[in-house]
């Protein structure tokens, strides 16, 4: 990495902090235990067990409580006892042949030749010399698989965002473009792009072996979709959806309609995790057909522009906790995750210029984010809105469905105005939004546990081994312990690790992919991190308070203000 080393303020590489510890891996349907069942269907009991248990609601209430209770249930155990078998494959013998993914696990050949090639010209041979000199927006090659490919021309084009492939130029990318592409891309767009093969490519026994461990994955079908588990987290979507309407709609009181914001906050947690997935493709394993999901479900539904989540999102990936380029850690002036980030930097994602040492009220703000956290969690979402507007409105880049997107937000907005203006008063509206939004937090604390703590560093990633994907995703990223039947509740989020090392992984087999890594890494001594919910966000906290306290003693570049009464106030000096 840019600055490999670790500050004062992020776990150690040794992952003293945390130490992994065996979870079993669940059977594939069924219930581990009594409490497991109770665990996982929680959310359908939770509509019935409000319409009896509290008195007062509208006629009726309770007999469609029940209703609501059973038919999801009923969707869900269905599901839960179809969840089909994987297809595993026989063991691949061929070394010109690799497992990739389209839809399913297919064996085909490991690379296609360009038209070039095919009719018969020799190929062209490079060094890795020669591709680190195009690493600009105008002359861009990456590396995938010991040859080099010349995409310039599609940068501006590139569904991810072009963002993905500059801060790849000149780099090897073969994990990048393994991991986020199905086999159809190997056989009709990298060819095209082939520029020659790389005469000094070599891969170490560290990236070898993680690679194998990701092909041993496709073998046994772990890349394939199960429907009947999504099917499962639809059931449980529908059935909060539900819930808040009616509690909303049909309450009597001002305490019946607030409990429908916060099963509303639920519901976008929920679908929040599903349209994460969609995202990724790890349900359709379709991209046109994934948006058009995501669009309904985040945009319609959650007033997220799938978009610019994806825009965000995988920028986020590729430069995980890069103060310069990812933007899930550029908060600045209200959030600083490092000391690192006092200095002046340019975000090559917002194209701003961030610098807390000549901003007097980011710079305070800062010092005091350790007791913001929580109050700005629980505002996030409306941050997302207004990047969702700006994004789909002003954004120059590739965009899906721009005319579309911008439709489903108004729906949103349109939505969540009309569920408002049903209330009695304004003085409840307010409540409304307030309960909704701030129960809704806890996503944004799930999101950004995995990250804040971890190591932060400048520049750009994937320069040697000390910073190749495998390395890079587990200094910047932790999990969170948790037992199967809590799973639902952190929406694959608990295994951020896994899905950071192999973003297409299906969510309801992350917990088995991280029985094959966790060792992988402990013999290798690549950190991999692990804390219960509660210890992680304690660790977080104190994280943010480190930071926060250098703050308070940063010199200023704006002379007088820290020698002025009011900031001696403000640290109770004197």
């Amino acid at each position: 990495m840019g600055d490999p080393s670790g500050s004062s303020d992020r776990i150690g590489l040794d992952g003293s902090i945390g130490a992994p510890r065996d979870l079993p891996v669940p059977p594939p349907f069924g219930f581990r235990s009594a409490h497991g069942l109770m665990g996982e269907l929680l959310p359908f009991l939770v509509p019935a067990a409000l319409g009896w248990a509290v008195p007062g609601w509208a006629p009726g209430w309770p007999w469609l409580a029940q209703l609501i209770s059973a038919v999801s249930m009923a969707v869900y155990l269905f599901a839960k006892l179809s969840v089909a078998q994987r297809t595993v494959m026989p063991v691949n013998t061929d070394p010109n042949k690799v497992f990739r993914e389209e839809g399913k696990t297919v064996l085909v050949p490991r690379r296609y030749p360009s038209a070039a090639e095919a009719g018969g010209k020799s190929v062209r041979k490079v060094t890795m010399a020669d591709l680190r000199k195009h690493n600009t927006a105008q002359d861009l090659w990456i590396a995938v698989d010991g040859h080099a490919y010349d995409v310039t021309r599609y940068l501006k084009r590139h569904p991810g965002g072009s963002l993905v492939l500059l801060h790849l130029a000149g780099r090897d990318a073969t994990d990048m473009v393994e991991n986020y592409h199905p086999a159809s891309v190997f056989q009709t767009w990298l060819p095209q792009f082939h520029v020659g093969e790389i005469v000094d490519y070599t891969v170490s026994e560290l990236v070898a072996n993680h690679r194998s461990i990701r092909q041993e994955l496709l073998r046994q079908g772990m890349f394939e979709s199960d429907t009947a588990f999504y099917v499962m987290h639809g059931a449980r979507c529908a059935a909060m959806l539900m819930t808040a309407m009616w509690l909303t709609v049909c309450g009597t009181n001002t305490v019946h309609r607030l409990a429908g914001a916060a099963i509303l906050a639920m519901y976008w947690q929920q679908v929040a995790f599903l349209g994460h997935d969609i995202g990724h493709n790890n349900l359709t394993q379709r991209r046109a057909s994934a948006f058009n999901w995501g669009t309904v479900l985040a945009t319609a539904t959650g007033g997220i522009s799938v978009s610019w989540w994806k825009h965000n999102h995988n920028t986020h990936h590729i430069t995980c906790n890069s103060i310069e380029h990812d933007p899930d850690v550029q908060h600045q002036p209200i959030l600083a995750t490092t000391t690192k980030a006092f200095t002046s930097f340019v975000s090559s994602f917002y194209d701003v210029e961030f610098s807390l040492d000549t901003d007097l009220l980011g710079l305070t703000l800062v010092s005091y984010q350790h007791y913001l956290f929580f109050p700005v969690m629980m505002f996030a979402r409306f941050f997302l809105y207004v990047r969702s507007w700006i994004h789909v409105i002003f954004h120059t880049g590739y965009m899906d469905r721009q005319r579309q997107q911008i439709a489903q937000l108004f729906v949103f907005a349109c939505s969540l105005t009309t569920i408002c203006w049903v209330l009695p008063s304004w003085n409840e509206r307010l409540a409304y939004l307030f309960t909704a939004h701030a129960f809704a937090g806890v996503l944004h604390l799930q999101i950004v546990l995995s990250h804040f703590p971890m190591e932060m560093y400048s520049g750009l990633p994937y320069n040697d081994d000390s910073d190749e994907w495998l390395v890079t995703q587990c200094r910047t990223t932790q999990n969170i312990l948790c037992q199967s039947h809590l799973d639902w509740f952190h929406g694959g989020l608990q295994f951020q690790i896994e899905h950071h090392v192999w973003p297409r992984l299906p969510r309801h087999n992350l917990r088995e992919a991280r029985s094959m890594l966790k060792p992988y890494c402990l013999k290798q001594g690549v950190p991999y991190v692990e804390q219960p919910w509660f210890q992680a966000i304690a660790h977080l906290v104190q994280s943010l308070q480190d930071v926060a306290l250098q703050a308070r003693l940063r010199p200023s570049k704006a002379p007088g203000f820290f020698d002025s009464s009011v900031w001696s106030v403000l640290n109770a000096r004197g």
